[in-house]
């Protein structure tokens, strides 16, 4: 299944596409793409929420602008660290 995202990604957005997300892997058992080619703003929270989901089994991202990726890094690279400090 594929969820093409467009415009603005907010916090609530992003929480919004988890739950979808959840809710289809768990009701129907379907792999799930994200295309977020049309996303043309991703604020850091959103990015977080992003990133959990990359974690999920059979949920890839594709599409992704440039500026979105390098959010989305950040937010990586910030959840690392806050692992290796909490000692996880």
């Amino acid at each position: 299944m594929v969820l093409k995202i467009e415009g603005t990604l907010t916090v609530a957005d992003a929480k919004l596409l988890e739950e979808i997300c959840d809710d289809v892997r768990e009701e129907l058992g379907y792999g799930i793409t994200i295309d977020l080619a049309g996303v043309d703003f991703l604020g850091h929270h959103s990015a977080a929420i992003l990133c959990r989901l990359t974690d999920t089994p059979e949920l890839k991202l594709k599409g992704t602008p440039l500026f979105v990726q390098q959010i989305i890094e950040s937010a990586k690279a910030e959840q690392s660290a806050a692992k290796e400090r909490d000692g996880q």
